[in-house]
């Protein structure tokens, strides 16, 4: 299938998706702006609690129908 210009479909998207990536042009970014965020904000805690208040409620679920 063609347009009318004579362009098979989909080949002008194809070349400007190609010249947006290619290696010449890359920019270089430092891990945190690869990240998009920061690491830290007391997540390992947070997990940690939980893991905690798991394992509390299921040894209260064992002593619960143990009994």
């Amino acid at each position: 299938m063609e347009r009318i210009d004579g362009e098979p479909v989909g080949q002008r998207e194809a070349m400007t998706f190609m010249a947006d990536n290619h290696p010449a042009r890359r920019t270089e970014k430092s891990p945190v702006e690869a990240r998009g965020g920061v690491t830290g904000n007391n997540v390992r805690y947070v997990l940690a609690a939980s893991l905690l208040g798991v394992i509390i409620f299921f040894a209260g679920l064992l002593y619960f129908w143990s009994a």
